[in-house]
């Protein structure tokens, strides 16, 4: 099966999400990750202010993502957006990245079959803080290392 593809989901409020996996090309990657790298991205066609992200449509984007992984031996890159989202009075005082960050921590942490690693990678800038998450199957930790090591690179 293609690596790169688009999986639409609709939720039963109606809002439809575009889940869209892409693949680095190996020639911008270091020469000792040997496993594709795999761009996760989660596009909705509706504005920040009438998404409600409730369980059973996180649960859906987490099987759709898991569905993937299984398949396929990959690491995946998840860049946290700072494109305006939805947050309650108490996340508030979150940067757009890091409650997206937050969100996708806790999507993954739904799967308690501790078969995948989730590694957090916080690039500072003076911009505001970059958050990027790495996903892979536990026994390719060691690939997610080294490509965490490659990011931190570009902490100021």
């Amino acid at each position: 099966m293609a690596l790169n593809r688009v999986v639409p989901y609709t939720t039963n409020d109606g809002i439809n999400y575009l889940i869209k996996f892409s693949v680095f090309k190996a020639e911008v990657l270091p020469e000792q990750i040997t496993l594709p790298v795999v761009e996760i991205i989660i596009e909705t066609n509706s504005t920040h202010d009438n998404i409600y992200n409730d369980i059973s449509t996180i649960k859906r984007l987490l099987h759709i993502v898991l569905e993937y992984i299984h398949e396929n031996d990959v690491v995946f890159y998840f860049y946290c957006s700072n494109k305006p989202i939805k947050k309650s009075e108490k996340n508030i005082h979150l940067s757009h990245q890091e409650f997206r960050s937050n969100l996708f921590s806790a999507m993954f942490q739904l799967d308690k079959t501790n078969r995948f690693t989730n590694k957090l990678v916080i690039i500072n800038d003076q911009d505001g803080n970059h958050y990027i998450h790495l996903i892979t199957k536990i026994e390719f930790e060691e690939t997610a290392n080294l490509i965490m090591e490659e990011l931190k690179k570009f902490d100021k």
